[in-house]
């Protein structure tokens, strides 16, 4: 693992929902092993925030805000999955922000990359979530075979 830092100056523009400045870091690696030449290249996209509280509000980049937002199921008809291009998101991130919405709750899913992607251009919060179907704890063994509770608590 390498870790390096990267100075952005005094001009660095901050992301969020009304200015969704984003950047672009390109890293180039190469070196040998015993067997071969290593070559790997990475380009990532970021933005540069501060995602905070200020007394009881959140607050991004030191303002105030507040998360305007809808509860996403994951439920695409048409399709039966989410769509996994960047282009398709920016069409419907587009729609969401018409009314008004900064914020999508995705409830027991996690959106596809292209969706992560088109939040960071359009300036959209996103808040993934593990799938979980059922109670946490002991009482929630209960109604499970004693193998599988047996196989989950020890």
């Amino acid at each position: 693992m390498f870790e390096f830092t990267l100075p952005m100056g005094d001009a660095v523009q901050l992301w969020s929902e009304f200015n969704p400045t984003l950047y672009r870091l390109a890293v180039n690696f190469e070196g040998k092993s015993k067997k071969a030449k290593i070559t790997e290249r990475k380009d990532v996209n970021f933005g540069m925030r501060k995602f905070h509280t200020i007394g009881t509000s959140f607050a991004i980049n030191g303002q105030r805000t507040f998360l305007r937002g809808k509860h996403d199921g994951a439920v695409f008809p048409h399709t039966g999955y989410p769509p996994m291009d960047v282009t398709e998101w920016i069409r419907i991130l587009t729609i969401i922000k018409s009314y008004g919405i900064n914020h999508i709750r995705c409830h027991s899913w996690c959106p596809p990359q292209a969706a992560f992607v088109a939040c960071d251009i359009m300036g959209m919060y996103l808040l993934p979530e593990l799938p979980h179907w059922g109670g946490v704890g002991r009482l929630s063994l209960i109604h499970i075979s004693e193998p599988t509770r047996h196989s989950l608590i020890s």
